[in-house]
C-alpha cells in the first residue's frame, strides 16, 4: 500500500507531481473526485475547476495530449448525436 497518498485534502491538492508515479497521479485524482462527490463533509474544500485540472493532468499524463483531444472530439460527436 502506498501510504504517502493516505493524506488529507491539502496534500492531495498539492500540485507537486514530480515525485509521483503515473499510477499515483491517477489515484490522487480519483481520491479528490471521490471527496468532491461523496458525503465526506469536505466537498467545498475542492473547487470544480481545481478538480477538473487535477483530472485533466492525470489523464493527459497517462494517455497524452493528442489522445485526450481525440477522446474529447469523440465525446462531442456522441453528445451531439
Amino acid at each position: 500500500m502506498n501510504t504517502k497518498l493516505l493524506t488529507g485534502i491539502k496534500e492531495l491538492k498539492s500540485p507537486d507531481y514530480k515525485n509521483l508515479t503515473s499510477r499515483d497521479r491517477l489515484l490522487r485524482a480519483c481520491l479528490l473526485a471521490y471527496v468532491k462527490h461523496s458525503s465526506l463533509n469536505c466537498a467545498d474544500e475542492i473547487g470544480w475547476n481545481e478538480l477538473t485540472d487535477v483530472l485533466y493532468s492525470a489523464i493527459v499524463n497517462e494517455i497524452g495530449d493528442k489522445e485526450f483531444v481525440a477522446w474529447c472530439d469523440l465525446m462531442d460527436k456522441e453528445l451531439v448525436s
